[in-house]
């Protein structure tokens, strides 16, 4: 915390025109100080404040928010455009993953210029082959260069390629320059194996410095699906492989990798293991670990929501890794929950329970959870929700957005699609908001590709901002 000292501004007295009102504070961006006028003088604080300065956004999710669809360019028929989507840090650019397109999958940048938003391209990795779920996964950094996408089915090995489902995995980086995206590198694990499923989790730090990708399918011995995540570094334009990190308590079937995220500084990542059973059969767990240097280990294991809630089905981090939130779609006799968590120092306790207003059982919020950079706003998608009132609409989805006020969490808004219809399962497996919690994106990768439903599961992508 800073502390403010004030010393009289000579340069700003009655002779000169202040730029502010008697009792205004006024933020001068270029000098970096904070100047009060009192009627006859001001005063300038005597500090340059090395953090950055926020003030408060005057935007309102109670509000209604605005929206943009966005289609693949060339829609298909199980395409799954909006099968997971992320957003950068101003908000201006999405990455949305389509794994169904073609043979091997795609990604699409979108960008929002003058106005309006456009495709920007289409990724899609060096080394396709046939079977390949390129695009199930991704995630766009926080300053939008750099883009990180996971294959979870690739089978690419030293002799060639393999289509027998030996699902070792993947994850792909682009860099982008200017309006062109490049792939940087190909991530794979050093004990890369069958069956191992890396990249069924993705993300990236603010500023593509680190990369952790999970790998929930991961063996150890003779257990089946224990799970493991890993941690890269970038160096310049190369990428290597940091710490593996696996669950102090890792059992068979726990599937950690799951679902996983990264501070925005790198330091704290959290890993869900959907089936760990320590609370209860499928009761769920996440993991967090701190980074000292270059060394990764775990500071907490933490649950909620009881025997078979499925906790860790999805996990979103704030941007300095103190709060945490996370979805549990079986919880609440399967209206699905999500989990706020805060640490204290080294300690981490539950906040807030986070559930639907107009939840039903069978609605598994929860699929999707993302939280803001300063973890003042949290949303939370099911896409099995049917419609409201009278489930008109079976599956269409819904996303819920909360806004803390200190310590306390409340609902202040429902969004569904404005062109929603039963099946469309709107807020899909993923939902991204931007830094400052003002807009968000969420994909409906059953949507049948706009007016007329010419393809059935082309899938779309939502982009909403508060107002």
């Amino acid at each position: 915390m800073a502390t403010i000292r004030w010393a009289r501004a000579e340069q700003y007295n009655k002779a000169n025109t202040y730029p502010g009102a008697n009792g205004e504070l006024v933020i001068d961006m270029e000098q970096n100080r904070i100047f009060l006028y009192d009627g006859a003088n001001a005063y300038v604080s005597n500090t340059f404040f090395s953090a950055n300065v926020f003030i408060a956004a005057s935007f309102y999710w109670a509000n209604t928010p605005t929206e943009t669809i966005l289609y693949a360019d060339s829609p298909e028929a199980n395409g799954y455009f909006g099968s997971w989507a992320s957003m950068s840090g101003d908000g201006d650019y999405v990455a949305i993953g389509a794994y169904g397109q073609g043979s091997y999958g795609n990604a699409y940048i979108f960008n929002y210029s003058g106005g309006s938003w456009s495709q920007q391209a289409k990724l899609q990795q060096s080394d396709t082959g046939v079977g390949d779920a390129f695009g199930k996964r991704l995630d766009i950094s926080k300053d939008s260069l750099y883009v990180i996408v996971g294959n979870s089915e690739d089978e690419t090995e030293t002799s060639g390629f393999n289509y027998n489902n030996l699902d070792y995995g993947a994850a792909y980086i682009f860099l982008r320059t200017g309006s062109s995206w490049a792939q940087q590198a190909k991530l794979t694990p050093s004990d890369r194996a069958q069956q191992d499923k890396f990249g069924s989790s993705v993300t990236l730090s603010d500023d593509g410095t680190y990369a952790l990708v999970g790998a929930y399918k991961k063996y150890v011995g003779s257990d089946t699906f224990v799970g493991a995540a890993y941690i890269f570094l970038r160096t310049g334009t190369s990428w290597a492989q940091q710490a593996k990190i696996t669950a102090s308590d890792a059992q068979a079937a726990d599937q950690f990798g799951w679902s996983s995220a990264i501070s925005g500084d790198g330091l704290y990542a959290i890993v869900g293991a959907i089936g760990e059973d320590t609370g209860g059969s499928g009761s769920g767990a996440a993991y967090i670990y701190l980074r000292t240097g270059t060394s990764w280990a775990q500071q907490a294991k933490i649950q909620a929501g009881g025997s078979g809630a499925s906790f860790g089905y999805d996990v979103d981090i704030s941007g300095d890794g103190q709060y945490a939130v996370i979805g549990a779609t079986q919880a609440e006799s399967t209206a699905g929950a999500a989990y706020v968590f805060l640490r204290t120092g080294t300690s981490w306790a539950l906040q807030s329970t986070l559930t639907a207003s107009d939840g039903v059982s069978s609605d598994q919020l929860g699929l999707g959870v993302a939280i803001s950079h300063d973890g003042k706003f949290v949303t939370v998608t099911t896409r099995l929700e049917d419609g409201g009132d009278g489930d008109p609409l079976a599956n269409a989805g819904a996303a819920y957005v909360f806004e803390r006020d200190d310590t306390t969490w409340t609902e202040v808004k429902k969004i569904t699609a404005s062109d929603a219809q039963a099946q469309d399962q709107f807020g899909g497996y993923g939902v991204s908001m931007n830094a400052d919690g003002s807009k968000m994106v969420t994909g409906a990768w059953q949507e049948d590709g706009g007016s007329g439903d010419p393809y059935s599961g082309a899938g779309a992508a939502y982009i909403y901002e508060a107002t």
